[in-house]
């Protein structure tokens, strides 16, 4: 395997939807869904709001005017250290993602080979014994 380079497929409805959407870094440790609520109750045009991972949140608005009016908003400060735009140059390290792998022969099932194949995507944290 050595050094195998994943090419992903870019989504172009996520990208449309992403080019609405601010990211900002919480003030302070947060209960996501009290500040989903705070969020879609003080900025009226948040269609959405998405955990990225830490601190970390994406604020998905209706429209792209709505997105610049609302990074111009002080209601922000309320809830952020930093808010900006979001780019495709946006990457949470701390994003966890649980992959499922079939189709590995019976003779090649062991620990090693599954991190092997894990670490294609970095580091493995966990697994499952099974």
């Amino acid at each position: 395997m050595g050094n195998s380079k994943l090419e992903l497929q870019l989504v172009e409805e996520e990208v449309e939807r992403l080019e609405r959407s601010l990211v900002g870094e919480a003030l302070n440790p947060m209960d996501f869904d009290e500040m989903r609520k705070a969020m879609m109750r003080d900025l009226h045009t948040i269609v959405d709001v998405k955990m990225m991972g830490a601190m970390k949140l994406v604020m998905i608005f209706d429209t792209v005017a709505n997105k610049e009016e609302a990074i111009r908003s002080p209601l922000l400060l309320n809830h952020f250290i930093d808010v900006r735009r979001w780019s495709p140059a946006e990457v949470n390290f701390n994003r966890r993602l649980w992959v499922e792998i079939v189709g590995i022969p019976a003779h090649a099932w062991c620990k090693e080979n599954a991190i092997k194949i894990g670490s294609v995507w970095e580091k493995v944290i966990e697994m499952d014994e099974s």
